[in-house]
């Protein structure tokens, strides 16, 4: 199977041609690049007045094929063009026999797109589409693909995201492009400035003021349980998901370990600033808590953290309960 990215690429590559091909198959869990997709197809092939007449939609179970085979096979009203799309999950070999003949008449005066919830590779259909080079996997964006990504849908939003706050948005949303989307537009909608800040994806997005997590972080390094644990009942109050607390916590962890490297390095307070993306009074609490503890202290705090993440998705028990007893493991790390 073609990688995600290849798939996108290529997908970006046939818009440019400006007209979608006759045939064309559409699958993977990333369901906001199929849909863009299929908006795309719907927006290059029909027109307004006479899109009522020339689209039709169809769920494979529940539609008769020879009346599907018909729907590709009739001439577009007062138009060039006319797009049918295919519900296909339930397609077998079997009931695909008819559709295989359409898709090697690849009529010109129809589109006909198939939508799969996964890419069935192993379907005759979609091999066939597939050899014709227009089937497309989408799949989530790996790790590495996504800052540009975000800074990409942002730009379209009118949005331009500092690395900081790219970063920990990453950290929020992962790579669900979906909920990129729903962050940027919450951004859009609730941010004033055209810049946007890790403080911004803090207020609007994770809803978890970033000071007080500075607190507990702080409390977590100098071994103050109790302080601690006052920070963390006070985070309890104002954060609705303990998820966002958790990723807001790992981008500063994994901030105070980028200060705790280039400390090592003897890097300047001015270059710090550079690389890190924050401003001074920012700097100087990252350094005070990476002066706080060793590189592989640091490590190890962002390790427990990833583990609590992973243990909030899986576990039934309370997510508070999670976080309390996380906290208590942190400070007592050495």
């Amino acid at each position: 199977m073609a990688k995600a990215v290849n798939d996108w690429h290529r997908w970006l590559q046939l818009q440019q041609q400006g007209q979608p091909p006759a045939v064309v198959a559409l699958g993977g869990p990333e369901r906001a690049f199929v849909d863009e997709a299929r908006q795309w197809i719907r927006q290059q092939t029909l027109q307004r007045a006479t899109q009522p007449f020339n689209w039709d939609r169809y769920r494979i179970g529940s539609c008769n094929m020879q009346q599907l085979v018909t729907a590709v096979r009739t001439k577009p009203v007062l138009a060039s063009r006319r797009l049918v799309e295919i519900d296909a999950d339930a397609l077998t070999a079997a009931t695909a026999k008819p559709l295989q003949q359409v898709i090697k008449e690849s009529i010109p005066s129809t589109c006909l797109v198939f939508i799969f919830g996964h890419a069935p590779t192993k379907q005759p259909l979609w091999s066939a589409v597939r050899k014709q080079g227009n089937a497309f996997v989408f799949h989530n964006p790996k790790p590495y693909e996504m800052p540009q990504l975000i800074q990409q849908r942002a730009q379209c939003k009118g949005l331009k995201l500092s690395a900081a706050a790219c970063d920990m948005l990453l950290q929020c949303v992962g790579c669900n492009v979906l909920l990129v989307d729903r962050a940027v537009e919450t951004l859009a909608l609730l941010h004033s400035d055209n810049t946007v800040t890790p403080q911004d994806v803090c207020t609007y997005i994770a809803q978890v003021p970033l000071d007080d997590v500075f607190a507990l972080s702080q409390a977590i390094a100098a071994r103050q349980t109790t302080q601690a644990f006052t920070c963390l009942a006070r985070l309890q109050q104002s954060a609705d998901l303990p998820l966002r607390l958790v990723a807001v916590w790992a981008w500063q962890l994994r901030q105070v370990l980028h200060a705790k490297l280039l400390q090592q390095q003897q890097k300047s307070p001015h270059e710090m600033s550079q690389i890190l993306h924050v401003a001074p009074q920012r700097l100087h609490q990252l350094l005070q808590l990476a002066r706080m503890g060793s590189l592989r202290l640091h490590c190890k705090r962002l390790c427990q953290l990833r583990a609590l993440d992973k243990a909030i998705k899986t576990s039934a028990a309370p997510a508070w309960l999670h976080l309390h007893a996380a906290v208590l493991s942190l400070c007592n790390s050495r």
